[in-house]
């Protein structure tokens, strides 16, 4: 927390409004990426997640979920929530995942990868 305080050669003010300064950074990557057997179909998975340890002194805003066939990565969608359902894909193909969580500062880092098979 801060004050301001003018001086001159008259004498000096009374202390200005006190001012807080928040120290953000950016959000640790979301942890325990798994499989949402329940939601996950030949067409679509159903992924969850959990926010990492530190949310960087600034709520998480949303979480950006990527996929994959090959090391090619799509951003898939934004959510809000700790969870999504991808949609649109082929039967009997195995999909990497990925999702990165955004606060004020900005975006995580990755979350670790996992291999889900649409079956």
């Amino acid at each position: 927390m801060f004050k301001v305080r003018a001086v001159n050669s008259v004498g000096s003010s009374d202390d200005s409004a006190t001012l807080s300064v928040l120290a953000a950074k950016r959000p640790d990557a979301p942890v325990s990426l798994a499989n949402v057997q329940e939601q996950t179909t030949a067409n679509q998975i159903g992924i969850s997640w959990s926010d990492g340890a530190y949310n960087g002194g600034s709520a998480v805003i949303d979480y950006e979920v990527s996929y994959a066939t090959t090391e090619s990565f799509t951003v898939f969608t934004t959510v809000t929530t700790r969870s999504a359902i991808v949609t649109g894909l082929t039967a009997g193909t195995s999909y990497k995942f990925y999702v990165k969580a955004r606060n004020v500062i900005g975006q995580s880092t990755q979350s670790n990868e996992v291999t889900i098979l649409a079956a």
